[in-house]
């Protein structure tokens, strides 16, 4: 579908091209309509004669030069033309707030022209803050044992309160404490078998 923009003010890019055939057997190029008179509908108003006429490109293409008025409304717009010698003959476009033309961003105002500037953030904050996340920011150890799709803060939280804290062995049992030592983070149970010693899952 042919796109033109919102209230285009080049002349050569509001023409919209229309084919007309012969009235009597629908195939044949209607040659005869330069400065015929067509109607534009704008958004499905009721249409009403274009303010210039038909001009020839040839072998029965034509087109009508809509003003910049004419394109004053967004959405679908209709040329139809229809005369004695013609067929009924309509073509639908579109009026777009983009330009089709503007080849870096359809003009649109909300784009930039270097992607990365629509960021607030630089390269450097970005390192900083990964820096204080790993160095400055603090996180408490877990109270449970992270599911096997936890975050990476959670497992490594995890792992550390394995490595630091204090675990408790009571026959088929390991407890896993808490740093303060006043409370169980979780418990797994043990046993023996075949020779081989099994702790099961921390629970």
């Amino acid at each position: 579908m042919l796109v033109l923009k919102l209230n285009e003010t080049t002349p050569a890019r509001r023409r919209v091209p229309i084919h007309l055939v012969d009235a009597t057997d629908g195939i044949s190029p209607e040659l005869g309509e330069a400065a015929g008179q067509p109607q534009l509908s704008k958004n499905g108003a009721t249409a009403g004669n274009t303010s210039a006429t038909l001009v020839s490109v040839g072998n029965g293409l034509y087109y009508v030069e809509l003003t910049q008025p004419e394109l004053d409304t967004p959405g679908f717009g209709v040329i139809r033309y229809k005369s004695v010698e013609t067929a009924e003959a309509q073509v639908v476009f579109q009026v777009a707030a983009f330009d089709p033309y503007d080849a870096t961003g359809f003009g649109l105002s909300r784009l930039d022209a270097a992607v990365s500037s629509r960021s607030s953030h630089s390269e450097t904050d970005v390192k900083t803050q990964v820096v204080e996340a790993l160095v400055t920011d603090t996180y408490a150890e877990p109270t449970v044992v992270p599911v096997a799709t936890a975050s990476l803060k959670d497992k490594i939280g995890w792992l550390a309160a394995l490595a630091r804290n204090k675990i408790i062995g009571e026959g088929s049992q390991q407890r896993l404490r808490n740093d303060a030592d006043a409370l169980d983070i979780a418990t797994a149970q043990t046993s023996d078998a075949g020779g081989q010693s099994i702790r099961d899952k921390w629970l």
